[in-house]
């Protein structure tokens, strides 16, 4: 270590630091060995750790995975804003009518500012089915038909675990300080991969 370095932690990847990487922004090994450079079968060795390679290849992998890493979007990205919601006193027309004004499938309900649910039209067209009369469904509160609220993550959450989220829910809340500044739903995913 030279006399200027003294002191300073110098961050070398070790073989799992390569694969977490590539697997968290949605690199194949294929798609990896071809930006850098070097075979499929190389990276496989590399990151089973049967196989210790030049630093010159190692940095060529590790410089591709960087800006990689550098050019994935995050949920700050492509979240939908500002967040349209309900109160859970609200009658489910009040909800039904924001959905079709602003051309959503989901909203969050909230509570003074606190999330406490949330209402999907699938949810809202299958609870319909249920009362004879739709005019009375649709003066119920919110309430009586929400369900558990929509996960809520940070903006720097990446896109591969806001697909992950959206395997299980309708939509991932976006929050900052405590305050929902956004939401994303499967379609901003997808229009976000298809721009990468």
């Amino acid at each position: 270590m030279s006399e200027g370095n003294k002191g300073k932690r110098i961050f070398i990847p070790t073989f799992e630091d390569i694969k977490r990487l590539r697997k968290r922004i949605g690199l194949s090994q294929a798609e990896l060995a071809k930006r850098a450079g070097v075979s499929q079968s190389l990276i496989a060795r590399i990151e089973a750790g049967t196989v210790d390679p030049r630093l010159s290849t190692y940095s060529k992998i590790w410089d591709v995975l960087r800006r990689a890493g550098e050019e994935m979007k995050l949920a700050k990205d492509i979240m939908a804003k500002p967040v349209i919601g309900v109160s859970p006193k609200d009658p489910i027309s009040k909800a039904a009518d924001l959905m079709k004004k602003h051309d959503i499938s989901q909203l969050p309900v909230t509570l003074e500012k606190r999330v406490v649910g949330s209402l999907t039209e699938d949810t809202i067209a299958r609870e319909a089915f249920k009362y004879r009369s739709k005019r009375a469904f649709f003066a119920l509160p919110v309430s009586e038909i929400m369900e558990e609220p929509f996960p809520i993550v940070d903006p720097s959450t990446d896109l591969q675990t806001l697909l992950a989220l959206l395997n299980r829910s309708s939509a991932v809340l976006i929050s900052k300080g405590g305050k929902t500044v956004g939401i994303v739903t499967e379609i901003d995913v997808i229009r976000a991969m298809m721009e990468k």
